[in-house]
């Protein structure tokens, strides 16, 4: 699942998000190219990657609850 900036309100962060199984694939050295090294949209932004952290921060716990009740 690729998220955009519906993530941090609008600024300039996208995330991946994948399964194990699928990680693997990708970052498995296929004949040097890590393609995960060429996946994310915007990196290093100091300011929206707290806010990112806080967000994740925030929600883990309300997730965990949720999945739980599903």
């Amino acid at each position: 699942m690729c998220l955009g900036k519906t993530i941090t309100g609008d600024l300039p962060l996208a995330a991946t998000l994948n399964s194990q199984k699928i990680y693997k694939t990708f970052s498995s050295d296929n004949h040097g190219v890590n393609a995960f090294l060429h996946s994310y949209t915007y990196t290093g932004n100091q300011i929206v990657c707290s806010i990112a952290l806080e967000i994740i921060v925030t929600f883990v716990p309300i997730l965990s609850i949720l999945n739980k009740e599903i």
